[in-house]
């Protein structure tokens, strides 16, 4: 068992597997940096922020809290869609990070292609790629120095979503 554990980057020693992540890590997902996995016994532990958390007991206070608050901070969105795709509140979340980027340098930081992105960013928009109405969440607006340029920012709706997520996140 050793020889497979060690060709799936395992240190036969220790049972510790290093996490390697290739390409940009969504924002959405930085909440909970994964630095390594541990096996003993059979038992899976994940080890984040220097605490060890074993899946097969029960969740500290402190994770419930943050989870519980990740849940609540999520409806909003699951209100406008209930299977709305992550990847959706990705491109949303990026845009409210830091609005006025445009779409190559959201999907620079998403690690997805241009065209992909601009696809989100439309069902996220005012009239989504099939001209049906969309979330409006997201618009774009012309670059006054480079009118070839269109930068993306929130609407009004989008700032509210914002505030309600960030409401439920800090309570």
């Amino acid at each position: 068992m050793l020889p497979k554990s060690e060709a799936h980057g395992i240190d036969p020693k220790t049972h510790i597997a290093k996490a390697n992540i290739i390409g940009p890590v969504p924002a959405l997902f930085t909440f909970l940096p994964v630095n390594y996995l541990h096996l003993r016994g059979g038992d899976l532990l994940c080890a984040y922020e220097g605490i060890m958390s074993n899946f097969n007991q029960l969740l500290s206070d402190g994770e419930r809290d943050a989870l519980s608050n990740l849940e609540v901070g999520l409806r909003p969105f699951f209100k406008l869609r209930a299977t709305m795709p992550l990847q959706y509140i990705t491109a949303f979340l990026l845009v409210a990070l830091k609005e006025g980027q445009t779409v190559t340098e959201l999907a620079a930081r998403a690690g997805i292609s241009a065209s992909l992105m601009t696809r989100h960013l439309a069902d996220l928009g005012r009239m989504n790629r099939y001209h049906n109405d969309g979330y409006d969440l997201v618009e774009s607006e012309l670059d006054p120095m480079d009118r070839r340029t269109k930068r993306q920012r929130l609407t009004a709706k989008g700032q509210r979503l914002v505030g309600h997520l960030l409401g439920a996140l800090t309570r």
